[in-house]
């Protein structure tokens, strides 16, 4: 009895492979094409996120713009931003403007803006503020937040919101509250920063588009 083996031939396997690898090509063609608009639609979602963000940020500046600036300082001296837009400083005898902007002055033609306040900053300590009293008596921690020693603050006069200095300066260091003590009234006790006090408030520059 003759027994066959059967099996594929050359040519069967040749075009079987050519098939395959046409198959693989047209769906790596199409996995490619679904991968690149995956890729522009993540990167659409990051630049919204980022829009967003930036904007929120904007907004919430602009909500605490003037906060915590003096409007009278008898003899206050300080020098505000030294390079990029040392143009829009309020530094003395001007009182500081909460905000002050530029149309085309910023970078690459954008527009430019400055807002200034006590708390426009990431630094905590701007986010603390107590009442110092006559004969040195001081509410730590009335913002729900305490000062840590080495703090650096600014008095102000409620009444009329005006810079209280200590030999010249208005560059308080906690908890050295002595000079300032008032004699007869209770004076707002408003942090600034961690670091040494260049100007009696924090400043935030935008380049708005």
């Amino acid at each position: 009895m003759e027994r066959r083996e059967c099996g594929f031939s050359l040519i069967e396997l040749m075009v079987a492979m050519a098939v395959f690898i046409l198959a693989m090509a047209a769906v790596s063609n199409v996995f490619l094409g679904v991968f690149s608009q995956y890729k522009q639609q993540a990167k659409m979602a990051e630049s919204s996120i980022q829009g967003i963000v930036g904007l929120e940020m904007l907004e919430a500046d602009v909500a605490r713009a003037g906060d915590g600036l003096f409007r009278s300082g008898t003899g206050v001296v300080y020098a505000e931003a030294a390079t990029d837009g040392s143009a829009y400083n309020d530094s003395p005898p001007s009182t500081p403007r909460p905000v002050t902007s530029g149309n085309g002055a910023g970078l690459n033609g954008s527009d430019y803006l400055v807002i200034r306040a006590v708390s426009v900053s990431d630094d905590p300590v701007a986010r603390v503020w107590t009442r110092l009293g006559p004969g040195t008596t001081t509410r730590n921690g009335v913002s729900g937040d305490s000062f840590s020693n080495g703090d650096h603050a600014v008095v102000l006069s409620p009444s009329d919101q005006s810079l209280i200095l200590s030999g010249g300066s208005f560059d308080l260091t906690w908890p050295n509250t002595g000079s300032f003590a008032p004699t007869a009234q209770t004076y707002l006790v408003l942090g600034v920063s961690s670091s040494p006090l260049r100007m009696p408030y924090n400043r935030v520059d935008y380049y708005v588009t």
